[in-house]
């Protein structure tokens, strides 16, 4: 099932695409200046991937930022300027933070959280995103994950480990009740990594042993759909952290019924 030369092979070809997409990043910055949003918005977000560029990359965003007018263009722009550590841009993420602006309010809390901004208020819109994130149907849409808003405000959260109130810990285990198969992936790891501080239980202890907030996100987790389930994705990260990796398990362990 694996062959160590091939994935060597593999690893190196990648790279290889890195380091060519990066050898043209001064000329790709021009097309922040495209007509097409669609292009802007992927130019922004490509740029958040390049830290050794970070220089003549974040010049380019504050230029964009100054006049891009178009919502989607903007958060790409915002949460790869937080990535590539541009400090400078603090107050103008502030302000945004505090806007009427849904979508723009998330990627300001991520690029300020990015940037070890860890007041309340960051704290607050990241984990009202993990509960119910701001509608991700814009055009053009925000790449980072997929365009999964609940899941980078739940990821970036749990990046931050001990520095968030324990309230925001029952955000991202309710913004977890209400996901799904694929969607369920990021939240799930990230609400294992927010109850379980001290790493994967071993052994398991018994259900009654947990704390209530680990109580609580096994039985959510529980409850996921059977089509999430399914997923081999979702068990792997169940067996990292030593927790019963079948639904019929899973369930039974957290004293509920054992679904037909």
């Amino acid at each position: 099932m694996f062959e160590h030369p091939q994935a060597l092979q593999s690893a190196q070809h990648v790279l290889d695409a890195y380091e060519a997409v990066q050898a043209e990043l001064p000329a790709l910055r021009r097309l922040l200046g495209d007509d097409d949003p669609r292009i802007r918005a992927a130019t922004a977000y490509l740029l958040g991937w390049f830290p050794e560029e970070a220089e003549g990359s974040v010049a380019a965003l504050r230029t964009l930022l100054e006049s891009e007018a178009v919502i989607g263009v903007l958060a790409n722009a915002v949460v790869s300027a937080g990535l590539l550590s541009d400090a400078e841009l603090v107050p103008r993420l502030r302000e945004l933070l505090r806007g009427s602006e849904p979508l723009l309010r998330w990627a300001a809390g991520i690029a300020l959280a990015q940037l070890n901004v860890i007041e309340p208020e960051v704290i607050g819109v990241l984990a009202a995103a993990s509960a119910d994130p701001p509608k991700a149907d814009v055009e053009p849409a925000v790449h980072f994950l997929d365009g999964d808003l609940r899941g980078y405000a739940s990821q970036t959260l749990a990046m931050l480990d001990d520095r968030i109130p324990p309230e925001t810990v029952g955000a991202v285990v309710e913004g977890l009740s209400r996901t799904s198969e694929i969607a369920a992936f990021t939240t799930t790891a990230a609400a294992l990594r927010l109850t379980f501080p001290g790493g994967a239980p071993r052994p398991l202890p018994s259900f009654a042993e947990l704390t209530e907030p680990q109580q609580r996100v096994v039985r959510v987790l529980a409850e996921l759909s059977p089509e999430t389930w399914r997923w081999a994705n979702f068990t792997s990260i169940m067996q990292n952290w030593h927790l019963p990796n079948r639904h019929a398990e899973c369930r039974a362990y957290a004293g509920l019924d054992v679904l037909g």
